[in-house]
């Protein structure tokens, strides 16, 4: 990863330089730069790439025989690809499109492996989106075939993410920490660091639903000082922003804002246009909790607005606590006032809703 960071700007030309003369190596080259891109922040620059050279790649002419087949190989490592850095951008919807496509593609090329880690993932994601049924049987499917493959690595992330399903659906402790236990034997066993760092969050993740708050800020925690070895900018903002969910929820709203002031600005930087609606609600029920109802109905309209414009839903677990916040807010203020805070909250920019989150950095540090 090192390596591959100091050698990006050669990557970029090298990939501009493959869109004018053979759109399969750009292929090649996304699909073999994207776990680079998913864990140093670079997530919407290695989306746009995938897009701009899969629509290309559709323009070609079509192939036949063994040409055709080879250039599916690619396009399918180019789709999942763009699956995994879509759902990292906050974009569940379109990763389960990609998703679809990839094992459809997978099937029909008969690309095992390929096929056991999209079953995986879009499992993982569909219990995410609250599709109990589905998620089930997909993550049941993945688990067969990376058992069938003897791969430890895709086995090891397959019974994670057949624990994340469980721990998002039935909720059977013991089936959960079975899979997470074997899956994270494997994971150490191949040496497989990032995903082990991804079981230790994933944990928290449990615990959290769980309402285990202490145990959940301890898992999270303990993913910390393995995303920054493994330089991973994105998720080390992501266990940040988890730790401030678990203040928030325990009530200590100064440390959940201090946390979401640190991950605002980075959310920023990394282009994390959801995270940033998301953190902007969260603020927006600190305000309320802290009797700043217009404040709060402000931070609201804000990102109501963000999520307008990256057609970016919430998943079904936040939205149930939005839809109970924001019917408490409006209960409890004067309709007009209500409505003119929301609209000057979607007046703002992106940029202009954080400014007015971080001007009160200074008070609450």
């Amino acid at each position: 990863m090192s390596r591959l960071e100091a050698d990006n700007d050669n990557l970029r030309v090298a990939i501009d330089w493959a869109m004018e003369q053979d759109v399969l190596v750009a292929l090649r080259l996304a699909a073999a730069l994207y776990p680079f891109w998913n864990r140093h922040g670079q997530e919407a620059e290695g989306i746009r790439l995938i897009r701009e050279a899969l629509a290309r790649f559709y323009a070609l002419p079509q192939a036949v025989g063994e040409a055709a087949h080879q250039r599916m190989a690619v396009q399918v490592k180019a789709l999942r690809a763009l699956e995994v850095l879509s759902f990292a951008q906050g974009d569940a919807p379109t990763s389960v499109k990609v998703a679809e496509e990839v094992i459809e593609l997978s099937r029909r090329i008969g690309e095992k492996q390929i096929l056991a880690e999209a079953l995986s993932y879009i499992g993982i994601v569909k219990a995410y989106l609250g599709d109990a049924e589905n998620s089930a049987s997909l993550s049941n499917e993945a688990l067969m075939l990376a058992r069938e493959l003897g791969d430890k690595t895709v086995l090891g992330l397959a019974l994670l993410n057949r624990a994340g399903v469980i721990g998002m659906t039935d909720g059977d402790p013991q089936k959960v920490h079975a899979c997470s236990e074997e899956g994270t034997r494997l994971l150490k066993k191949a040496g497989a660091q990032w995903a082990f760092a991804m079981s230790t969050f994933g944990m928290g993740l449990y615990m959290e639903r769980l309402g285990n708050h202490a145990e959940a800020r301890s898992q999270f925690e303990a993913a910390l000082p393995l995303f920054y070895e493994l330089k991973d900018r994105h998720r080390v903002n992501m266990a940040y922003s988890e730790i401030g969910h678990v203040e928030r929820k325990q009530g200590h709203y100064r440390e959940a804002k201090l946390h979401y002031y640190k991950t605002l600005s980075e959310w920023q930087r990394l282009g994390h246009r959801a995270a940033i609606a998301h953190e902007l609600e969260c603020l927006a029920f600190i305000a309320k909790a802290e009797e700043q109802e217009q404040r709060a109905a402000m931070l609201f309209g804000a990102a109501q607005m963000l999520r307008e414009i990256i057609n970016i839903p919430m998943t079904p677990l936040e939205r149930l606590e939005y839809d109970r916040e924001v019917n408490d807010l409006r209960l409890n203020m004067e309709e007009a006032a209500f409505t003119k805070a929301w609209a000057e909250g979607r007046a703002l920019s992106m940029e202009q809703a954080i400014a007015l989150v971080l001007e009160s950095q200074t008070q609450d540090s």
